[in-house]
């Protein structure tokens, strides 16, 4: 009986070694967002070039920005749905990518506060991308504007 509860805990412990070494090389690769601004939740996140970076890619970047900066973690991920080269307008608080919508803005933050959109008509400079979520409450460029090409850390893969 001893021996069978040795080897039990010999399996057991040696699983868990290999789980946590697991995890530790995957904790850099895998990101999983916690707000409902994008569909998807998991993340497999790839280095890139700003050379890779597409429209319709989602990116991982920093957001340094006033309404973040009581927050302690500020890694964001959104997609990218404007590029350098495309058109971007907005009329009132609609936002069209080529003339084709892409979303509105909010008067009013789910705090119930005002929110000023961000508002640029014209082509996206070299380098800057206009990335959005997918809810209607997502903090995203419609707010801050462009993020540098350059800001992206990672690319981000949806896996569910």
């Amino acid at each position: 009986m001893g021996n069978t509860l040795n080897h039990k805990l010999a399996v057991y412990l040696v699983a868990l070694s290999i789980v946590s070494v697991l995890l530790l090389l995957v904790h850099q690769r895998i990101a999983v967002t916690v707000t409902p601004s994008l569909r998807y939740r998991v993340f497999y996140l790839k280095d890139c070039s700003e050379k890779e970076i597409r429209k319709g890619e989602y990116v991982l970047f920093n957001l340094d920005h006033p309404v973040t900066r009581d927050l302690s973690f500020k890694k964001t991920i959104k997609q990218v749905v404007c590029a350098p080269g495309d058109q971007l307008s907005v009329n009132d608080r609609d936002y069209y990518c080529n003339g084709i919508f892409i979303g509105r803005a909010k008067d009013v933050s789910l705090r119930n506060e005002e929110v000023t959109n961000f508002v640029y008509s014209g082509e996206v400079p070299a380098r800057s991308l206009f990335v959005m979520g997918h809810n209607k409450d997502s903090y995203d460029s419609r707010y801050f504007g462009f993020i540098s090409s350059g800001d992206v850390e990672k690319m981000a893969y949806p896996l569910f």
